[in-house]
């Protein structure tokens, strides 16, 4: 489905909070967020999915709340 939206502005990442599921969900929305677009998710303490995720990737600002909430910024 992402392929006929061709981009994004916002991915919000609210489903299994497996962190296989996370990254493969970060890792499928990424090419599709366009310049200044951005990743949300929860529960990213429950796993190291997201600060794994923010390594690999060029982003512009990444910021974690409460050690639960993240925000990536491409």
């Amino acid at each position: 489905e992402l392929k006929k939206l061709k981009e994004i502005d916002i991915f919000f990442h609210d489903s299994d909070h497996s962190k296989n599921n996370m990254l493969y969900e970060f890792e499928t929305a990424w090419p599709f967020i366009n310049n200044n677009g951005f990743i949300i998710s929860d529960d990213i303490n429950l796993n190291n999915s997201f600060e794994e995720f923010c390594k690999k990737v060029p982003f512009k600002k990444a910021a974690m709340f409460n050690n639960s909430f993240g925000i990536i910024v491409k």
